[in-house]
C-alpha cells in the first residue's frame, strides 16, 4: 500500500513546474531555519532531521507548506531543501524521481552534482540505488 501511494505522490510532481499554483515554487520564510544551514550538507541534515516523513498520497507540497506542516514525503522533502538551497546559497539544484530494481519509486535533490539519499526510508538493511531514472528536472532561478 505504501509504495502504491509512494508512486502516486511522484506521479503528482511531474507536472510541478507547468501548473501555475507552484510559479513561486521557491518563495520561502526561512526565519525559522537556523543560520548554519547555509550548505547542501547542513540543507540535507536540517530538513532530515526537523521535517518528519510522511507520506501523504496528495499533490506536492510547496516548500512553505512542507516548512509548516512540519512533515512530507520524499517529494516535499526535496523540493524544501532546494527551495533552502536556492535561498541560502543562491544556487539551483535538480529534483532526481526515479525508481530502483524492485519498483520502488523515490525523490532527491541534488545539490550541483552532490545527491543524499534516504535508503533507509524502505528496508533499513538494504542499499538501494537508482537504475531507472523516471525523469529529471532542472529547477530553475527567477530571473
Amino acid at each position: 500500500m505504501s509504495s502504491v501511494l509512494l508512486a502516486g505522490a511522484l506521479n503528482s510532481c511531474s507536472g510541478y513546474f507547468e501548473d501555475p499554483y507552484y510559479s513561486d515554487w521557491y518563495k520561502i520564510d526561512d526565519s525559522k531555519i537556523p543560520s548554519y544551514v547555509d550548505n547542501s550538507t547542513n540543507i540535507y541534515c536540517w530538513v532530515f532531521n526537523n521535517i518528519k516523513y510522511q507520506i501523504h498520497g496528495t499533490r506536492c507540497f510547496l516548500p512553505q507548506e512542507t516548512l509548516n506542516n512540519g512533515y512530507g514525503d520524499c517529494d516535499d522533502d526535496a523540493v524544501l531543501q532546494l527551495a533552502i538551497y536556492f535561498k541560502r546559497c543562491g544556487k539551483k539544484g535538480s529534483l532526481l524521481v526515479g525508481t530502483n530494481s524492485e519498483g520502488i519509486g523515490h525523490a532527491e535533490a541534488d545539490f550541483c552534482g552532490e545527491t543524499f539519499y534516504r535508503t533507509y526510508l524502505f528496508n533499513p538493511t538494504k542499499e538501494y540505488s537508482f537504475d531507472d531514472i523516471k525523469f529529471f528536472h532542472e529547477f530553475y532561478a527567477p530571473n
